[in-house]
């Protein structure tokens, strides 16, 4: 039972142990049990720099304490990510089968996958002027991806298959010890299919990983206008900056508030700032005023930017620092191998039934070459397709899920017939 996971899609370097059961023949060399597939990866689903985190407070009003002179301040921040299709691709060495069978081939290789994902993920973080701490770390994650292995070995052999996840990610009770959580994973692995050295091989396995994750240090917030001084020239204020009153809420509000007050501004917005400071040369006690105001604004967009970069500096740290990574596998003689992907339940919530519609598709993987029928629990056939290698998508037949309560795919290749998982389903 999965308990604590984090995605599969985020850079690796992992350790492959492969076990060849039922007696290795001349299709895979010896020894039997043929050493470390190392992969380094950086796959799909990483943040975007230009992301923003839905927090609360906002961003803003974290920005506004910040600068008005809080010490620090509490939030909780959601990142979630989710993509179909999205592929990516980096490198795979086997230096254990280079070395047995003499062939470099084995230490140049490449490693292509095809994700489907859902991601959230809740932290609550003290932000502070000085630097920032990470209180809880939780979420849950949803991850069924497609796997090519490419050799460049004489046989250019090859292994096909999936890396499936869906369950929670963090620690159980979503404590954070001395501004950090370890993290563990596990994903499993299903081989499909493999060619060269690997022909008439499936099977399957785990991909675990442990992660450290620290908040990195918040940049400096800038202190709070003081209120003397200022310019006698007019200033342009920031367009979107400043706060309108009575809104609770915003950058620099009390500052610009007290102010607009004191001025007897009645429109405290960017465009009544703007109309009262005039764009010729007011006095110099409304210039001051305007100055101050222009102050405001300029620095709670540095206390906004500041926010911003850290919290998405937090998110991306998440998905791209490992600290260990292993997969391991164990490959047999079988007539083939096949998982249906997607439809598949919510994000943390493996056991529950995916929802469909009479339209859902039906993605597999399968043995190449293989010729696979999805059918329902009523036994009604929801479509029928030949492996290509590469996942496959199936349409369903009109009313097909009506009164169903499960699918599964059934196979049948030159070697024999064989089976996928059984996807509990509703239709909605």
């Amino acid at each position: 039972m999965i308990r604590r996971v984090l995605i599969f899609a985020m850079a690796m370097s992992a350790g492959v142990s492969g076990i060849i059961a039922q007696g290795a023949s001349a299709a895979v060399p010896t020894p039997t049990i043929p050493g470390d597939f190392v992969v380094d990866i950086i796959p799909p689903g990483v943040p975007k720099p230009t992301t923003t985190p839905d927090c609360d407070p906002d961003i803003l009003s974290i920005g506004a304490q910040l600068m008005t002179g809080a010490a620090s301040v509490s939030a909780a921040c959601k990142f979630n990510t989710s993509g179909t299709q999205e592929t990516s691709t980096g490198t795979v060495s086997n230096p254990g089968l280079a070395a047995s069978t003499g062939d470099t081939g084995f230490s140049n290789g490449t490693l292509s996958i095809v994700c489907d994902f859902d991601q959230k993920v809740s932290v609550q973080l003290d932000l502070a002027r000085t630097g920032s701490s990470l209180k809880t770390f939780s979420g849950v994650v949803f991850q069924a991806c497609t796997f090519v292995m490419n050799f460049t070995d004489a046989k250019a052999s090859t292994l096909t298959g999936t890396i499936e996840v869906n369950g929670k990610l963090g620690s159980d009770n979503g404590v954070v010890t001395g501004g950090a959580i370890e993290i563990s994973i596990s994903a499993e692995v299903f081989v499909t299919g493999g060619t060269g050295q690997f022909n008439g091989y499936v099977g399957g396995g785990t991909f675990s990983q442990e992660q450290n994750v620290t908040i990195p240090s918040a940049p400096s917030a800038p202190s709070a206008p003081s209120i003397g001084g200022g310019s006698t020239t007019s200033p342009t204020i920031p367009s979107g900056t400043t706060p309108s009153p009575g809104t609770g809420t915003g950058v620099g509000q009390s500052q610009a508030q007290a102010l607009c007050a004191a001025a007897g501004i009645a429109d405290c917005t960017t465009a009544g700032i703007t109309a009262w400071c005039g764009n010729g040369s007011p006095s110099p006690d409304r210039a001051q005023i305007c100055q101050q105001l222009l102050n405001i604004a300029t620095q709670s967009v540095t206390a906004q930017r500041a926010t911003v970069a850290m919290v998405r500096a937090m998110a991306s740290r998440v998905r791209t620092f490992a600290k260990e990574s292993e997969m391991k596998l164990t490959l047999v003689k079988k007539p083939g191998a096949v998982r249906i992907l997607t439809p598949a339940p919510v994000a943390g919530l493996a056991a529950a039934p995916a929802k469909v519609t009479s339209t859902s598709k039906v993605a597999i993987a399968a043995t190449k070459g293989s010729t696979c029928t999805v059918r329902t629990n009523t036994k009604k056939v929801v479509g029928k397709a030949t492996s290509k290698g590469k996942a496959l998508s199936i349409k369903p037949s009109k009313n097909v899920y009506k009164g169903a309560k499960t699918i599964q795919a059934f196979c049948q290749s030159k070697s024999g017939a064989f089976t996928s998982n059984k996807v509990k389903i509703k239709l909605s």
